[in-house]
């Protein structure tokens, strides 16, 4: 799940670029706000418990 939180904070979203880079580090800027970022973890969380539910 970390790794998943640094990609959405630091991924560039690039339509159309064969091969986006992604550059994290110090004093790099995150591409997404906090709360963003904290909105896609609920609603993935969401989903796999509604994933896990339906399935049982």
């Amino acid at each position: 799940m970390g790794l998943f939180v640094v990609w959405l904070r630091y991924s560039p979203s690039r339509l159309g670029v064969e091969n986006p880079t992604v550059v994290w580090g110090p004093g790099t800027k995150p591409v997404r706000a906090e709360r963003r970022v904290n909105g896609i973890l609920t609603a993935v969380r969401g989903l796999l418990g509604v994933v896990t539910l339906v399935r049982c």
